[in-house]
């Protein structure tokens, strides 16, 4: 805001003739004198300088004089008294802008006045609210400090000034009617006020009329009101967010005042009974209605108790009968609030219908438990173990066998289940299973009891939700074991006369081992499969029928899926070929199955006579054992395999480029054993040649029996086809 203008001045000076004490004011070098109206009654005669000191008593001139020249020369204000007219006077001397001298006079009775006048000040001064005196035409007559203090401007900027000037949220007519109302009565109303810096507050005004010397004041006490408005507006939008947060939830919200009776429910809480926000909130006696009967007491007295106990919380779940009839689960929460006495004095609560929630646990209750009894079904030993190796999960076996309880199994890793000589190498097994995607090996199973169990371990690589897993299953071969130890006992006794016995129980045994595998391949196959089979098709269906269960279902499938794989390829290794399929079908199996593996191999296949099927099951087996040498232990990059038939013998071999080694340091493993084993058992010849870095050559000659009559029954293309 600028400086008062000269038409404000004017205005200022016909105030300050106005005033009720006579005002005097002499030019420079008191050549001119000018005065209000009140100093012309005190002074009639009074018409320049000189007949103003005549009027005067000689020793009151002369110190008048004397004081206005020191007022002069030093700038400052002095006081001094004078009688004149029977009448004591103070006199205020003080010096204007143009070295004009100014004299105020004010005698007793005005010095009274005055000090009426201070103490009015010092009240506007100590109001703690702002103060603005205007005249009719919202010129600013008198303001308080802190007005000044809120608008950042000086008593003198503001008096003088009109009040428009400061107030942007009310117009010239708008104040003019407030006016009017005012002369009958107070008024309080709510406008904008600029301040010096440009920043505009809030602010709330109580105008009231005030009359002196027959003039119309208007004085307007304000506050500022500027947080208050934000406040109300934080308030306003708090209760706009509560109340769309509350209408557009699925939680019906409800909230009873004990004292009072007072109730509030949202939209979803009404609609629960067929009601609508505007309907009052039903009671207790209609929430407790619909309640299912056969939890309704259980639930209403676990309320009761809650509330006896002084406890804060409670909640609970039941059947609950909706509007329409029918029923929908609910969980229910209630915060309760009491009063320094114990006193419930409030309930707040949310009711969720959780009735999709609770099909789908059900649904998943019913999918674990036959989860787990699949899993419990296998033979053997099963678990699942993460990439830290920590197990996720197991059958019953793993416990009952090993003696560990649950919690045990959950703190244990692989190693504390194996014997101290196997528990190095599987942690081997377990990398290779997740370089190859399977891996097995025997092991021995160290009980808590420290017994040592024989077991055939497979394990599986799989991955769930972008994690990798191991799927473990160990079979059971204490029995082979103990025939195996049998024999060997058998063959330090009788000795080379008990050769044709040997091999028949050689035969023997390998055909346990036949109908063992048979017999874990089909349970794998047509229980255990069809279990898991069985499993994936309800949750697919309960996917495309439920909503929102198919996301949750998705990877319980991937993971039923990736079992049955891995069950199959168990279930193609182990089970006996049937007889259906020949020798140069399996052949060409195994062919393609190294291949896969990137190992490129030929097939140079020559036999075209009947074989039983024992002795056919035998053959395949020695391919298939050595065929898995390859694959584990070779890292050949090239192989062949060739069988042919040589007068009455059949010749196979198997070649490879791998990393060979060297003959005497060669330890019997379970492959080569097997694979000597069997070709024993058959009367047959096993030769083995190998070097570090040259590869291996394995070469078996088998007997044919019935060779003459086998031989008649072979036509001339037979004799020499080639397959590759």
């Amino acid at each position: 805001m600028s400086n008062p203008s000269p038409k404000n001045k004017l205005l200022k000076e016909d105030i300050i003739s106005s005033l009720g004490i006579p005002i005097i004011v002499i030019g420079k070098n008191f050549k001119s004198l000018s005065y209000n109206k009140k100093a012309l009654q005190v002074f009639p005669e009074m018409h320049d300088w000189n007949s103003f000191m005549q009027m005067l008593p000689a020793t009151s001139s002369k110190a008048l004089l004397k004081n206005c020249k020191k007022v002069i020369e030093s700038g400052k204000d002095k006081l001094c008294n004078l009688s004149f007219a029977g009448k004591n006077w103070q006199v205020l001397i003080s010096t204007g802008k143009k070295k004009e001298i100014i004299m105020a006079f004010q005698s007793q009775t005005a010095e009274k006045k005055k000090e009426e006048n201070d103490r009015y000040q010092q009240l506007l001064d100590s109001m703690g609210d702002s103060f603005v005196l205007t005249d009719e035409n919202q010129i600013i007559v008198d303001v308080n400090k802190k007005f000044c203090k809120v608008t950042g401007y000086s008593k003198e900027e503001l008096i003088g000034s009109n009040s428009k000037a400061f107030d942007k949220g009310a117009t010239p007519a708008l104040i003019k009617s407030l006016q009017k109302k005012a002369e009958k009565g107070s008024v309080t109303f709510d406008t904008k006020n600029v301040l010096l810096k440009g920043q505009t507050v809030d602010a709330e005004v109580n105008m009231f009329l005030l009359k002196r010397n027959g003039k119309k004041y208007f004085g307007s006490i304000g506050r500022d009101i500027t947080e208050y408005k934000k406040a109300q507006e934080e308030v306003k939008k708090t209760n706009e967010r509560f109340k769309s947060i509350t209408n557009s939830t699925q939680d019906a919200l409800w909230e009873l005042d004990t004292l009072t009776g007072e109730r509030w429910a949202n939209e979803a809480h009404q609609k629960l009974y067929g009601l609508t926000t505007n309907d009052p909130m039903p009671g207790s006696a209609k929430w407790e209605q619909r309640i299912h009967p056969s939890c309704r007491k259980q639930i209403i007295g676990g309320l009761d108790n809650a509330i006896k106990s002084k406890s804060r919380h409670w909640n609970a779940e039941y059947w609950f009968k909706h509007y329409k009839g029918k029923w929908i689960f609910i969980y229910d929460r209630t915060l309760l609030e009491y009063n320094k006495a114990g006193d419930l004095v409030k309930m707040m609560g949310s009711m969720v219908d959780i009735t999709q929630l609770k099909k789908t646990q059900d649904e998943l209750a019913k999918q674990n438990i036959l989860s787990d009894a699949i899993v419990n079904s296998l033979p053997g030993i099963f678990f699942l173990i993460n990439h830290s190796n920590q197990f996720i999960r197991w059958n019953k076996n793993l416990e009952t066998i090993t003696g560990y309880d649950a919690q045990e199994i959950k703190k244990l890793q692989p190693h504390h289940f194996f014997s101290e000589k196997h528990s190095h190498l599987i942690y081997n097994k377990i990398k290779e299973a997740a370089v190859k995607g399977w891996a097995e090996m025997e092991v021995l199973i160290h009980t808590k009891s420290k017994v040592n169990l024989p077991y055939y371990l497979s394990v599986s690589h799989i991955t769930i939700e972008k994690e990798d897993y191991l799927i473990g299953i160990a079979s059971d071969i204490s029995k082979v074991k103990e025939a195996q130890k049998k024999v060997r006992k058998m063959e330090a006794k009788i000795a080379e006369q008990k050769i044709t016995e040997q091999k028949n129980i050689s035969r023997a045994i390998i055909e346990a081992q036949e109908k063992e595998r048979n017999f874990i391949g089909r349970e794998l196959h047509d229980n255990v499969n069809q279990l898991l089979a069985g499993a994936r098709l309800y949750l697919t269906m309960g996917a495309k029928n439920l909503e929102g269960f198919a996301e949750v279902a998705h990877y319980p499938i991937e993971l039923l899926d990736n079992g049955i794989h891995e069950i199959r390829a168990l279930t193609h290794r182990s089970i006996t070929p049937s007889k259906d399929i020949s020798l140069e079908q399996l052949s060409l199996g195994i062919v393609d199955m190294l291949t896969a593996a990137g190992i490129h191999t030929t097939l140079n296949f020559g036999l075209h006579i009947e074989m039983k099927d024992n002795y056919r099951t035998n053959v395949y087996r020695i391919l298939q054992e050595a065929s898995a040498n390859i694959l584990k232990h070779s890292h050949a990059k090239n192989a062949s395999i060739s069988l042919l038939q040589k007068e009455c013998s059949i010749h196979i071999r198997i070649v490879d480029d791998g990393k060979g080694f060297p003959l005497k340091q060669r330890k019997e493993g379970i492959g080569l054993l097997n694979i000597s084993n069997r070709v024993d058992a058959y009367n047959g010849r096993l030769q083995i040649k190998s070097k570090p870095k040259q590869g291996c050559i394995i070469d078996i000659h088998l007997p044919i029996t019935d060779c003459a009559q086998m031989e008649k029954k072979k036509t001339p293309s037979e004799k020499n086809r080639i397959k590759k």
